[in-house]
């Protein structure tokens, strides 16, 4: 699991603590695979923490770090799985209250072992509301395509390679051009529209895609780890919480530094690896659809 220590100031604010408490309940109700499982709080020796559960692969931030920009292929299929996950926090619950993450940025979205991408720190910032994780998802896919943020105020996306529709689509839900999308259900739509006519529907070529973006992060990941070791002294292992406080024993926690950059000599074998998913990913679809058989010419008409 990953272990979020909980400020002291929230800590003591009775109001605040209870808030949290409850958005952390909220959240630890949601089940879908573009979020990262909320489990609750746990007794630690420093007051509270929240708990979610610890899914392998490096972040959306790790993977530009070391590579710049990525392909529009797997930027727009990080994005959709994010917006689906969010998504699915915005809406009502019985109880008519929804979530919104609030602090949205390449570090909070992550990419699993099978190549899916999920959102992590749902529940943990209150006050926040769905319209402010359009414009945050807006900005993450800018800069997943171009390689830097819009900016404040936003810029227009303007990087070679990107398709007309998809830049559109990230600078509406920015602000850039006219009323921003109602909703991230309706920035996934736009978004959809594209990774669909790139991406035939049928369940064949996406699954196949989707194996071709899990083998490149995961080669991705393999050199991020790499450079994410440090070269120091071990942190000492967190004490284990007394069991009557409720906590998690210190063998069952994730420990996690603060990520590293990694050196400029190993961005280039995941540039490397993600140009050439992509060219392989069109590549593909090409043969693909030069090997289907001609449509039979009609019979002649009886004369």
């Amino acid at each position: 699991v990953v272990l979020a220590a909980i400020p002291p100031a929230v800590l003591s604010d009775v109001a605040a603590r209870a808030a949290l408490v409850a958005r952390l309940d909220a959240a630890s109700a949601l089940r879908h695979p573009g979020l990262a499982a909320v489990l609750g709080t746990a007794a630690t020796d420093d007051g509270l923490a929240a708990l979610e559960e610890h899914r392998p692969g490096p972040t959306l931030r790790e993977l530009l770090d070391a590579a710049g920009r990525l392909p529009p292929e797997l930027a727009a299929r990080a994005f959709l799985d994010a917006a689906e996950g969010l998504a699915r926090a915005h809406a009502l619950d019985a109880a008519g209250a929804r979530l919104a993450h609030g602090a949205l940025d390449p570090s909070a979205v992550g990419v699993d072992e099978r190549g899916a991408a999920f959102v992590s720190g749902l529940g943990l910032v209150g006050g926040a509301e769905p319209a402010e994780d359009v414009r945050a998802l807006g900005a993450v896919l800018h800069e997943c395509l171009a390689g830097e943020p819009p900016g404040a105020p936003p810029r227009p996306l303007d990087a070679p390679g990107i398709p007309a529709p998809l830049s559109a689509a990230v600078d509406r839900a920015l602000g850039v051009r006219g009323e921003a999308f109602p909703s991230v259900a309706a920035f996934a739509e736009a978004v959809a529209a594209y990774a669909d006519a790139v991406v035939p529907s049928d369940a064949g070529a996406r699954a196949a895609l989707r194996r071709a973006i899990a083998a490149a992060l995961g080669e991705a990941a393999e050199e991020l780890a790499a450079e994410l070791v440090v070269d120091a002294e071990p942190p000492a292992a967190p004490r284990s919480p007394p069991a009557e406080d409720g906590g998690v024993p210190a063998d069952a926690v994730r420990v996690f530094a603060a990520p590293v950059a990694p050196r400029a000599r190993r961005a280039v074998p995941i540039v490397v690896g993600i140009v050439a998913l992509a060219l392989g990913f069109a590549t593909g679809l090409c043969a693909e659809r030069a090997a289907r058989p001609p449509p039979s010419a009609p019979a002649p008409s009886p004369q």
